[in-house]
């Protein structure tokens, strides 16, 4: 999410993207409705974490939806909670998608398993 922001600020300042174009791009942020969830796709930014989906109680479709917004926006993907069926649909939705089936977390993209203020310090 930081690096498609900077990606916006420097095409506006370079005038190849007009901030009618930059604002379109950026409509879903902070917070993109889904009507059944909330994306927070500047979460990452804030904290240092990406936003974690609760797979606990979701169905399959509603977190394949939540994960497709996530990923459409650059931030890493981890949905907790949730079982071999669910991931057999997300792999096909999201490419690329690790699952563990003892701890049942599904991820995507960069490690979001630690945050990164950690992996810049290490």
């Amino acid at each position: 999410m930081k690096s498609q922001l900077e990606d916006i600020l420097n095409r506006v300042h370079s005038g190849s993207l007009t901030p009618a174009q930059a604002m379109k791009a950026l409509k879903d942020y902070p917070y993109q409705d889904l009507d059944f969830a909330k994306v927070d796709h500047h979460r990452e930014l804030r904290k240092g974490f990406p936003e974690v989906i609760y797979g606990l109680g979701k169905t399959d479709d509603q977190i394949v939806k939540i994960a497709r917004a996530i990923v459409k926006k650059g931030s890493s993907l981890l949905v907790t909670r949730v079982g071999a069926g669910t991931y057999a649909k997300l792999r096909r939705a999201v490419p690329g998608t690790k699952y563990n089936a003892l701890a049942r977390p599904l991820f995507s993209g960069k490690d979001p398993l630690l945050p990164a203020r950690a992996k810049s310090s290490s």
